[in-house]
């Protein structure tokens, strides 16, 4: 009973995860022609890694696989140079990847 129950959420997460992504897939000749494959993608969430997914690129991010909250995305971006040597720690523990920042 609870294998099929979660094999019923594995498909519909892959159900959803296929619509987004074809959702997305009329954009990708633009961004293909705008992002080359050695560009790094800079979101404060997981969306950052679905670009270079849907382009077939590698992940060439600081931030794949990251969440950062406000304030510490905002002042990420405005010391990108600084924070992207950054030694990160994590909110909660290494079992959260909730990036926390100190001040530079």
């Amino acid at each position: 009973m609870m294998i099929d129950c979660l094999r019923k959420i594995s498909i519909l997460k892959f159900l959803k995860n296929k619509g987004l992504s074809l959702l997305r897939q009329p954009y990708l000749p633009k961004l293909r022609a705008n992002i080359d494959s050695e560009c790094s993608v800079i979101t404060n969430n997981c969306f950052g890694g679905r670009i270079p997914q849907d382009l077939g690129y590698p992940y060439n991010s600081p931030t794949a696989g990251l969440f950062i909250c406000y304030p510490d995305y905002i002042f990420f971006l405005k010391n990108l140079k600084q924070a992207i040597n950054q030694k990160i720690t994590f909110r909660g523990g290494e079992n959260l990847s909730t990036l926390k920042l100190t001040t530079i």
